[in-house]
Formats: C-alpha cells, sequence, structure tokens
C-alpha cells in the first residue's frame, strides 16, 4: 500500500479472506465492520440468506493484511473462521478443509463484493479503533504462548489455543479462558493485551487473572 501500482484513490474497499476454510457450527468472524456505516448493516441483511452466524469485531486494525489499508483510511473487511488445532503446523493439510463451508463464505463474499461494484459512490470511511500499533507492538521480548480469539468481543480477551509448553500452559492457562487482567492491569481487548504484552520482560514473573466460566482465577506466569 506504501508503494501502489495504481491510484488508491479507486480502490472503494478491501476484502481480506485470511483463513476462511475451517468453518464450525456455520459460525464466522468478519472484522472491520467499523471502517464503514454500511458494512454491518449489508452482512446483516446477508447472512439469513446464506445461513452463516456472523460476529463483528468493528476494528480496521488487526493481524492480517487488511490493516495496511486501513491505515490509509480505505474501508476494511476481514473474513475468518478462526483458530485451530493445525494453526500455523505443518498439519493444516488440504483434506482438513470444509469445502463446503468454505463455499457458503465464498458465496456471502461474492454477494458483498457484488453490491459493492453497484454503488454509486466508494463506501463512506470511519475510523474504527487505532490507526498504527503502538512502539511496544512492533517488537515483543516475551511471548505468552496464546492464540487469541479475533473474534473476542471484550471485556477481556478470550484465548482460543495455548502452545504445547508454552508460558501460558505450565501456568494452567486454558483455551476458552478469558485475560481480564495482567500485572494488576485491566485487559479489555486485544489492545490492550498487546500494549501490556510489550511491557514485559524475559525472566519476569507476571500475576494473570482469568475468568474460567463462573470463576476468577489468578496464575502467575513465568516468561
Amino acid at each position: 500500500v506504501d508503494n501502489p501500482n495504481i491510484n488508491l484513490e479507486n480502490v472503494s474497499a478491501m476484502i481480506n479472506m485470511d483463513m476462511v476454510g475451517r468453518l464450525k457450527d456455520l459460525s464466522l468472524t468478519v472484522g472491520g465492520t467499523g471502517t464503514s456505516p454500511m458494512f454491518e448493516p449489508l452482512l446483516d441483511s446477508l447472512q439469513n440468506i446464506h445461513n452463516l452466524n456472523i460476529s463483528y469485531s468493528k476494528e480496521g486494525l488487526g493481524p492480517s493484511d487488511h490493516s495496511s489499508f486501513y491505515i490509509k483510511d480505505i474501508p476494511v473487511l476481514f473474513f475468518f473462521t478462526g483458530t485451530h488445532e493445525d494453526y500455523h503446523k505443518p498439519s493444516d493439510d488440504w483434506e482438513k478443509i470444509n469445502a463446503t463451508g468454505e463455499k457458503i463464505i465464498l458465496d456471502l463474499i461474492y454477494d458483498v463484493t457484488k453490491h459493492l461494484g453497484f454503488l454509486d459512490k466508494k463506501p463512506v470511511f470511519t475510523i474504527a479503533g487505532p490507526k498504527e500499533r503502538s512502539q511496544n507492538q512492533r517488537g515483543f521480548k516475551v511471548t505468552f504462548g496464546i492464540v487469541p480469539s479475533y473474534s473476542s468481543g471484550g471485556p477481556g480477551l478470550t484465548i482460543d489455543g495455548v502452545r504445547p509448553e508454552g508460558p501460558a500452559e505450565i501456568a494452567g492457562i486454558q483455551p476458552g479462558d478469558i485475560i481480564i487482567e495482567i500485572d494488576g492491569k485491566d485487559i479489555q481487548d486485544i489492545y490492550d493485551y498487546m500494549h501490556r504484552l510489550g511491557d514485559l520482560k524475559k525472566g519476569q514473573r507476571v500475576a494473570v487473572k482469568i475468568k474460567r466460566g463462573e470463576d476468577t482465577l489468578e496464575l502467575i506466569v513465568n516468561l
């Protein structure tokens, strides 16, 4: 986006399909819905047609390729079926793709794209969350070893997965737990989590407060 080979003024929106092959329970997350006021009404009108349960995340900045377009004031939509046990592993092979589910998602995206293509004017851009990562988010010195849920609407950050023998798993953190506090500081969403992570140092012992069902637990994570 910093060195485009087309005029960005001609770009109506950016549609990002990042991991859409593992549809489960017809549940789909769409990020960036707050970057234009037309996006959520449009998706509301289409989700029943395509028999999908869509969760919205309004923020334009996220862990994928659409972020650089959002920073340039271009509306974005980020389609995502969630993480899974093969995430970023060689075991994530073709036979595990839910081809039927992927077609449902692609049919939805086709209808969204067709609607955008027939508009007389480009979708109005609106700011939805921060437009740049804070400095300490660019170079973390530590990791918890978790896979955050990008559909987590807060308060807190829901955990989709934990890395075997990583700091979180060793501390007793489990998939489905919700991080609500790190080192005495509240965690409302993934941005709070990344900000807190950037403050931590290797070798530090950190108190992490989580929600697990109806229980609130405090665990110690050794980084």
